[in-house]
């Protein structure tokens, strides 16, 4: 159910770029409004199957934004660099992300978390499972600072499956139940996946009755 409400989300999102688009008059369309739009677009694609036209969105967007900081320009470099890694260029989206985190950045944290979820992400997504680790204990770092309870989220759900694959139930067990921690605060897709995760991890370690439980809350969560 988690699943169909997302693609429901990703569905009607192209009818509400093309409401907005068609509210915009011409003569209004600054490059900002454009570079938003782009995004929109290029998170379509991230989340569609459509990595390629996603990729050239972002790219776009990132082009066109003002602002080479903050959350938007930190969600721009986060979807970028998930989609070129899912059109072969991880080393490309890895050197480009590494390049942000090398710059300092005068605003909050919250850029800085999305460009370490994106380079956690890659490793998970890649099987490099060191990598994902180091990111997201470097994301909880961040979201404890910021008490982003989003931040914080993503990376237990990140070092909860980095866990679980590397075999080491106990710690995923233990970054599962932070995932769903504030499951209603944060994101659908983290806070189903770490539910399905915990009641995994529950089984595997022989707590069939927790894992049950687990379930339970995930259906009422959905």
């Amino acid at each position: 159910e988690d699943q169909k409400s997302i693609q429901q989300q990703i569905d009607e999102l192209p009818l509400i770029i093309e409401r907005v688009e068609s509210l915009i008059d011409q003569e209004a369309r600054t490059p900002e409004i454009n570079g938003q739009l782009a995004f929109f677009c290029g998170y379509l694609g991230c989340w569609s199957d459509a990595s390629d036209h996603g990729q050239a969105a972002l790219e776009e967007a990132l082009r066109l934004s003002p602002n080479t900081e903050g959350l938007i320009a930190g969600e721009i470099h986060l979807h970028l660099g998930i989609a070129r890694s899912m059109n072969g260029q991880a080393s490309v989206a890895i050197e480009k992300l590494n390049e942000q985190m090398s710059r300092p950045h005068r605003s909050s944290n919250l850029f800085a978390s999305r460009v370490l979820a994106a380079l956690a992400l890659i490793g998970l997504l890649s099987g490099d499972l060191p990598r994902a680790i180091s990111y997201a204990r470097r994301m909880l770092a961040l979201g404890k600072t910021n008490r982003s309870l989003l931040t914080d989220s993503w990376a237990h759900y990140i070092l909860g499956c980095s866990y679980l694959h590397s075999q080491r139930l106990d710690l995923a067990l233990g970054h599962f139940e932070g995932g769903v921690a504030h499951a209603h605060a944060t994101d659908l897709r983290a806070a189903s996946d770490a539910f399905a995760g915990l009641a995994l991890t529950q089984q595997l370690l022989n707590q069939p009755g927790a894992a049950t439980e687990t379930l339970k809350r995930l259906k009422d969560f959905a």
